[in-house]
């Protein structure tokens, strides 16, 4: 008689935000259309004194209780998962994402409060984590659209990303964009005619290089997108349209931009997630 093997679980980082109760809703989908567990994972330290560490517990056991009432709020049938530990929080989550087919955490963390140094640390996780992270922004679920935006350039992680692409958009319904920069000469900088053109010759580039992907997925709506510049610029000019963007972990220009302090302050006018895909072999 075979044993099934316990499902990987979608594993979210509570730490008493508002931006991780949204990651727990948000995670809600990922985990149901996975058919896996949902496991809230609440990290605190170990504090000396017993008095300390009864306060510590409960302040984690109000932060879970938040997000699990979110969760049943919105009503979707989800099996939780309940997991609260001692120690490092972002040291744990590492460990945590050994075993887990998703990492979800808020973009900004909350001050005072166990696993504070969540939002600070969001560029650890996304480097050393061992399945992909995404980074949800405390507004994510206020966009009434889905759109599905994946980045790719020369860097080792296009597989990933695309395959990530593709399954989000699937489970959303939604618009596939890929998505592909370019940098202009000095002097074409303020150029609208070289900018149509070189977005024209970027998206022609991508049609020719991802044919296989619209044949492969017929059901699917594919469109090639290009932006002069950065892949900030693209997001704030489509702001009320896309929801998540998916890159590789060892994208071209680095993750500062889009991830943690820096990123939340770049994409402070959007709604935009972030879902960082490390290179397949990891996966």
């Amino acid at each position: 008689m075979s044993t099934r093997r316990p499902s990987r679980p979608v594993v979210v980082g509570v730490d008493g935000s508002h931006a991780a109760v949204s990651a727990a809703v948000w995670a809600v989908d990922e985990a149901v259309r996975r058919d896996v567990p949902l496991r809230l994972t609440c990290v605190v330290d170990g504090a000396d004194d017993a008095g300390s560490a009864a306060r510590d517990l409960a302040t984690a056991e109000i932060a879970v209780r938040e997000c699990i009432v979110a969760i049943e709020t919105d009503r979707t049938p989800v099996k939780i998962e309940v997991e609260i530990r001692q120690g490092d929080p972002t040291a744990v989550l590492i460990e945590a994402s050994r075993s887990a087919v998703m990492l979800c955490v808020g973009a900004t963390g909350r001050e005072h409060t166990p696993g504070a140094a969540l939002g600070a640390h969001i560029g650890e996780l996304t480097s050393a984590a061992h399945c992909p992270v995404a980074v949800i922004r405390p507004d994510s679920s206020a966009l009434d659209t889905s759109g599905v935006v994946a980045e790719i350039d020369d860097s080792c992680d296009i597989a990933a990303v695309l395959e990530h692409g593709v399954a989000e958009a699937r489970g959303r319904h939604a618009t596939l964009s890929i998505l592909s920069t370019w940098q202009p000469r000095f002097t074409d900088i303020h150029d609208t005619q070289a900018r149509a053109a070189g977005n024209r010759r970027t998206r022609a580039g991508l049609e020719r290089k991802l044919d296989w992907l619209r044949r492969k997925h017929p059901d699917l709506t594919i469109k090639m997108a290009a932006a002069q510049g950065s892949t900030t610029t693209y997001l704030h000019r489509h702001a009320a349209s896309v929801d998540l963007l998916i890159v590789g972990r060892t994208r071209r220009d680095g993750l500062c931009d889009l991830i943690g302090s820096a990123g939340h302050a770049t994409l402070i006018d959007t709604m935009c997630s972030v879902l960082v895909c490390p290179p397949r072999s990891t996966l």
